[in-house]
């Protein structure tokens, strides 16, 4: 194959991809729908490779609610990595719906280098603030009864 014919591949392959997350964003929602307490979210990132050889990749997220979907996708910032990456929705979003301000995950990438499994390690470290009063989770029956009896 000549560098055209595979630099015309490749366009189309990442086109296509881009389709492919654009479905995936829609099927998920809209997080303010999802989580409608939610007021601001940050997330830190720290890709790292067990062997240390290549430098590590670090950034903080800051998730603009009002167009955001309830997907976290990040990819592997490797060139060499193919399909890889990190699908980080389910850990967030269970974090997010019990409301808590600090949590954390990691996750190994899922994409290979040539014959080989990549081996970079994703951290992540979300800091949520939330709207007072507004999707709050409820109170288990004795202890809304407790106060009752208190107050």
């Amino acid at each position: 194959m000549n560098h055209w014919s595979r630099r015309r591949e490749e366009t189309i392959d990442r086109e296509e991809r881009k389709k492919e997350r654009a479905q995936r964003e829609d099927a998920a929602g809209k997080l303010a729908r999802r989580v409608p307490a939610l007021a601001t979210l940050s997330i830190a990132i720290h890709e790292t490779r067990p062997d240390g050889v290549v430098s590590d990749t670090h950034y903080t997220r800051r998730v603009v609610l009002e167009h955001a979907p309830a997907l976290f996708e990040v990819p592997c910032s490797y060139p060499g990595c193919t399909d890889g990456g990190y699908e980080v929705t389910r850990e967030i979003l269970d974090g997010l719906d019990t409301r808590r301000r600090e949590f954390r995950g990691e996750q190994r990438c899922r994409g290979r280098c040539g014959d080989i499994d990549c081996t970079r390690v994703l951290r992540f470290v979300c800091t949520a603030t939330y709207h007072e009063g507004v999707g709050a989770i409820p109170r288990a029956p004795e202890a809304a009864a407790r106060s009752r009896l208190i107050g």
